[in-house]
């Protein structure tokens, strides 16, 4: 019994390993499952189809003025000419900083699958919105699924794994998986819900967005080179203390950076020993060639 039980581990650590490697696949295929049991029971009227009625009346604001101006405000930033500006903002900076198209391909890549999926869905169900005041399929409407909703989990996504890629080390607050995530969510929650407000979608059709945004997202290839990518992020620090090692005017210039960072961090005191050992040890490689050329006059 004894003899099988590090084999057990070993194919326990196996499969916890798998499902750290392949946890896209599985969210995306999550995604999907989820989409099309929610669009099954629409499709036959079940109780999530009674949902969106009673959701699209308690966020009926068309009495409430200065609510549904926040709204109509909040769906404006949220067209598409406006993400495609942030987009095309943050792929240029990205393409320069990475000195490569990756970014680029990636995010437009998977916006225009996307695209694909979006508009074919519209076409095959043709659903009505809320603002019809009929929740019907099979005519010519393009209520569901919501592409607004999918274009904010793609492009957030995207961004935030190319923002953390290259400037994870200089931004905190997105250090985190969680933090990025609630980013994210927080960002399709609050555009989502305008939507909903203002009768523009029901609530099934953000909730479908989500999913295909989700799953399309996951799918997606990394947004960068396989050298800037978080997960290699060791690789390039050790590289980086390599290259410092056999250079010692760089690791000499290095040094006031590396001490002017521990000053300001939490843990001064740690920085300023590995400074001070530092300078110990260059001290003792500068007197070491005139110990020993005393010790050869020495000798006989």
């Amino acid at each position: 019994m004894a003899a099988g039980e590090p084999s057990m581990a070993r194919e326990s650590t196996g499969w916890v390993t798998d499902i750290a490697r392949y946890w896209r696949l599985f969210v995306a295929l999550g995604a999907v499952i989820a989409l099309v049991v929610m669009t099954a029971d629409i499709l036959i009227e079940g109780s999530l189809r009674t949902f969106d009625g009673t959701v699209s009346e308690i966020f009926d604001t068309r009495a409430g003025l200065s609510l549904h101006t926040g709204l109509v405000a909040l769906a404006f930033i949220s067209e598409d000419v406006y993400a495609v500006g942030l987009v095309v903002a943050v792929l240029a900076v990205a393409t320069i900083a990475a000195r490569s198209l990756r970014p680029a391909l990636t995010v437009v890549g998977t916006m225009a699958a996307n695209w694909v999926v979006i508009e074919v869905m519209k076409t095959a169900f043709g659903r009505t919105a809320p603002d019809t005041g009929e929740d019907l399929f099979g005519v010519n409407a393009l209520s569901y699924p919501s592409g607004h909703s999918a274009n904010t989990i793609i492009i957030w996504t995207l961004l935030l794994r190319i923002i953390f890629g290259l400037w994870g080390d200089k931004i905190s607050f997105l250090s985190t998986p969680l933090r990025r995530f609630l980013v994210v969510a927080s960002l399709a929650v609050v555009f989502g819900g305008s939507l909903v407000g203002l009768n523009y979608h029901w609530l099934t059709d953000i909730v479908a967005g989500w999913l295909i945004g989700i799953a399309l997202s996951m799918l997606a290839p990394s947004p960068l080179p396989e050298h800037l990518r978080p997960e290699n992020r060791h690789l390039r620090e050790a590289a980086q203390r390599t290259s410092a090692s056999t250079n010692p005017a760089r690791a000499f210039r290095d040094e006031p950076r590396a001490l002017l960072r521990g000053i300001f961090s939490r843990d001064r005191l740690t920085a300023t020993k590995s400074s001070t050992e530092t300078g110990a040890t260059r001290t003792a490689a500068t007197a070491s060639p005139a110990s020993t050329s005393a010790a050869s006059h020495d000798g006989p």
